[in-house]
């Protein structure tokens, strides 16, 4: 069982998230998609203030490594995350494109569930931090790390802005909510 069903945690909390597409499909193996993803990552991120720590789009899942200033509203932010992504991805598939990737002829592209572990200490936030950015690596889409376009590894590890804006500065744990 998660640590956040089992304790009732309030205030600013880091968590790493993961979520799957439905039955693994690789909807995130095309670019325009990815693209999509990752966009919605950006703007679900801003409305609930959370702070993009690290962070990964996968050819069949994501990876998130996030800072809250309300970590009881994480729940929320994965439901919308996933609600408003399969909204912007859901219209440019059609039945065809659905079938061929296993999808239901409607509904959401994702799995209806999510994993999240609350991140405890500075070792832990470096383990998670580390694992988001070698996925590509350990997978074999990339050499290295900063070779893969849709991941905060860019940011980390080249001191070049990434995609999205990565807060390297904490300033998650300063903001009210």
């Amino acid at each position: 069982m998660v640590i956040r069903k089992r304790l009732d945690l309030q205030g600013p909390a880091a968590a790493f998230i993961t979520a799957t597409l439905h039955n693994f499909v690789r909807l995130f193996e095309d670019e325009s998609r990815a693209n999509q993803m990752t966009e919605q990552i950006g703007e679900t991120s801003s409305h609930y203030r959370a702070s993009i720590l690290a962070w990964i789009v996968m050819p069949s899942h994501i990876h998130l490594l996030l800072g809250f200033p309300a970590i009881e509203r994480m729940s929320d932010f994965v439901r919308d995350l996933k609600q408003l992504s399969a909204r912007r991805i859901s219209p440019v598939l059609d039945a065809s494109t659905r079938n061929d990737f296993g999808l239901p002829p409607s509904g959401s592209i994702w799995q209806p569930r999510f994993d999240d572990l609350i991140v405890t200490s500075d070792r832990q936030l470096r383990v998670k931090m580390n694992y988001i950015h070698e996925n590509p690596v350990r997978v074999g889409l990339v050499s290295l790390p900063t070779d893969y376009r849709f991941s905060s590894a860019v940011d980390w590890m080249s001191g070049h802005a990434g995609l999205l804006p990565v807060d390297k500065n904490w300033e998650w744990l300063d903001r009210e909510e």
